[in-house]
């Protein structure tokens, strides 16, 4: 017999690995007390079922939690299937399944209280969001073993840099050196470097030797500078200094050399004089000058050219010139103010390869690693033709690769099959976690995630956002008239800052005002707001922070640590007949306001189309203000640049005002709406199918409007449910 048309019938299953599926004899106390709720987040956009209240098992329900807790304890893992028959497709549909807590449990000798919780792996998913993951192993959190994913090695072409050196003498600084000896002895040649005060900058590391006297002749002559990469040095010098040679004993000298020299490698003799040679005849006593006026010099050097810029000052014919004649005397030098040195190089060094994962396959292994389930991640915006598993089409942010600083520097990958012998396993993988991952991705793409359903599987789903606000109306309430609304203002959807960009974007050694991806702000013409919009990714899209990380060779310092090592990096890669290639300018119509726009990174994630991407989660109180501006009020690195890619339609400026029309409009408007409306059991069906779809429904004035769940509450026992929405700005 069926059960009559208007009831309300609900049954029971309990199910464990100890005791198997058993359909309940007894229905639990407090079913009609349930409340299945859906709740949409506005961080990650998707929405999530839960149910709340407690249920009373009974006789052979009370039987079966008691043995499963007496076996296992609060580790017992016992799941309730709770099914809804429907009338009109004479058929029972699941209405929840949850997994029982026993945690909180409570036996007396006829019943056995329970709370449910979420089934699946959804709790453990949530809670090891911030457990570190080994991407390129195939163990997972709970140890089990499963394949680890393959390497993708990808050659990081060299990014441009400019940096700089510069210092300059305020003060008068005098050093002195003693020559003592006869004829023979090696401190009677003196080479002079030119100490400053203390640099300015000094990103070229310059200062090998200090300013002053050293014993020695020209071929010995230290290097200032070693040139860390291919390009174009300007290199200015002003030079003044007082030199002074004094015999304090013994047989006087008779005679004193000198000469400024600048030279790269090569032969001193090569050497490039800065000012006429000095030879001059004394009788223990010199007193002379070094004055090289201001002077510009533009070289082309390669990685690892060595550039000299000394004095060599020769002291002889001490007593005639005959050996074994005992002497002494003091040799000083006074810099003067001034005297400077600047040096500024724009260089590339050799292209290097980096191992690293594509985003999808990225997010693949950690939801394998956090879920202990298999093929457990979806998306189409990071999914590709040739992914697992494969999608039609490459998603927008498919050929997004993410590598970390010890592969770019070339640290070794580990390898089980190796065993390494020495006391410092010098071997480095990469790692991540699902909070910094997912929401660096997310602030930079503007995405959304939820655990959704494909068939009787759970999976990840990591979308753009908007896949979480659709046109398509999944639940029309329009058939019960208009409804009693009540609207409230949202003030947390009215923002008067915007910060978008990224928190890694300069490095120590490296100048980089030339990094254009960086942290930015932007203020809305709201003045009655408070709110920030804050999406700042921890993943690095810095070509600069990239360069300088990947110049840190692992072969040149294997054993010096880097600030960096442990930061992860995105990089945007085209496809090529053959693999993949780094993205640089291929794709821009225009690029200006970058030292070399053929080695940049990253232009697809630049702030200005953070903006964009963002606009429609942050513009709901913007609606009003369609003539007004956001309005740009700084940040690091380098907003000056204006480029425009294929596909898009007007150049982007990163330090522009940006007019509220020019942006992408808000999905909904500023606002919440609340109702309660009579939902039957083939539209509670049809929401819990699709809970991201929109709802219609007619207001207090019989109009039709639609919105987006934020919270639900469904009452099985009166078939009932209470709403709040996100109404819709307009159609998509």
């Amino acid at each position: 017999m069926l059960p009559p048309q208007n009831s309300l019938l609900l049954r029971f299953w309990s199910d464990s690995a100890l005791l198997g599926r058993r359909l309940l004899r007894y229905e639990p106390t407090g079913w009609d007390g349930l409340g299945l709720t859906l709740t949409r987040s506005l961080t990650t956009h998707g929405v999530a079922t839960e149910h709340s209240g407690q249920l009373g098992f009974v006789k052979d329900g009370r039987r079966y939690m008691a043995r499963t807790y007496a076996a296992a304890g609060i580790e017992a893992d016992v799941q309730v299937l709770i099914e809804q028959y429907d009338p009109n497709l004479f058929a029972w549909r699941p209405y929840y399944q949850g997994r029982v807590h026993f945690a909180a449990a409570e036996f007396t000798a006829t019943k056995a209280t329970v709370n449910l919780e979420q089934g699946g792996w959804l709790q453990q998913f949530l809670a090891r969001s911030s457990v570190q993951v080994d991407l390129l192993s195939g163990t997972t959190v709970g140890g089990a073993q499963g394949p680890a994913p393959t390497p993708l090695s990808v050659l990081m072409h060299s990014r441009a840099v400019r940096q700089g050196y510069a210092a300059s003498q305020k003060a008068p600084v005098t050093t002195t050196a003693l020559m003592s000896g006869d004829e023979d002895d090696p401190s009677r040649e003196q080479l002079l470097y030119f100490g400053f005060d203390t640099a300015e900058t000094n990103e070229l590391g310059l200062g090998a030797v200090a300013g002053g006297w050293v014993v020695g002749d020209a071929a010995g002559a230290v290097a200032i500078l070693v040139a860390p990469g291919d390009g174009e040095y300007v290199i200015e010098l002003a030079l003044y200094a007082d030199i002074k040679a004094e015999n304090t004993a013994g047989p006087l000298f008779e005679k004193v050399d000198g000469r400024v020299h600048f030279r790269i490698n090569g032969d001193p003799d090569t050497a490039i004089r800065l000012q006429p040679d000095i030879s001059a005849r004394v009788n223990g006593s010199y007193a002379g000058v070094i004055e090289v006026p201001p002077r510009t010099m533009t070289l082309t050097l390669k990685k690892d050219d060595r550039v000299y810029l000394y004095a060599d000052y020769y002291v002889h014919e001490v007593g005639g010139g005959a050996v074994g004649f005992r002497y002494r005397a003091t040799l000083s030098a006074t810099m003067k103010p001034g005297s400077y040195l600047r040096i500024t190089a724009v260089t590339t060094t050799p292209a290097t390869t980096a191992p690293g994962l594509l985003l999808h396959e990225a997010f693949a292994r950690l939801t394998q690693a956090l879920t202990e389930e298999p093929d457990s991640f979806r998306s189409d915006f990071l999914g590709r033709t040739d992914s697992l598993p494969a999608y039609p089409a490459d998603g927008p942010g498919a050929l997004t690769f993410l590598t970390g600083g010890f592969q770019l520097r070339g640290y070794p990958l580990p390898d089980p099959r190796v065993i390494v012998q020495a006391a410092v396993d010098t071997r480095k993988s990469l790692t991540t976690t699902w909070d910094e991952l997912y929401g660096s991705a997310a602030a930079t793409w503007g995405l959304g995630c939820m655990v959704d359903r494909e068939g009787p599987r759970e999976v990840v789903r990591v979308e753009d956002a908007a896949y979480f606000y659709p046109a398509d109306v999944v639940l029309d309430l329009t058939s019960a008239g208009p409804l009693k609304v009540k609207t409230s203002v949202d003030a947390a959807a009215h923002y008067q800052v915007v910060e978008l960009g990224y928190d890694a974007w300069q490095a120590e050694q490296t100048n980089g005002l030339d990094e254009f991806n960086a942290p930015r702000q932007w203020t809305t013409p709201l003045t009655q707001a408070e709110a920030t919009y804050s999406q700042k990714s921890k993943i690095s899209a810095s070509g600069v922070l990239l360069e300088a990380t990947r110049r840190q060779r692992y072969l040149d310092s294997a054993t010096t640590d880097s600030s960096r090592d442990d930061q992860r990096f995105f990089v945007c890669l085209l496809r090529t007949s053959t693999g993949y290639e780094t993205e640089r300018n291929q794709l821009a119509t225009r690029l200006e306001g970058v030292i070399s726009p053929a080695t940049v990174y990253n232009l697809p994630l630049s702030p200005g189309r953070l903006l964009r991407r963002h606009a429609p989660l942050f513009g709901a109180g913007l609606l009003p203000r369609a003539g007004a501006a956001v309005r740009f009020t700084g940040g690091g690195g380098n907003s000056a640049v204006v480029s425009q890619l294929v596909g898009e339609a007007a150049p982007v400026v990163e330090n522009a005002d940006v007019p509220v029309a020019d942006l992408p409009p808000p999905w909904w408007r500023p606002e919440r709406v609340a109702f309660t409306a009579p939902v039957s059991r083939t539209q509670l069906g049809a929401l819990l199918a699709r809970p991201i779809g929109r709802v219609r429904y007619l207001d207090d004035y019989a109009k039709v409007s639609e919105g987006w769940v934020i919270e639900f509450t469904h009452d099985a026992k009166q078939q009932t449910g209470d709403f709040t929405l996100l109404p819709c700005a307009g159609p998509r």
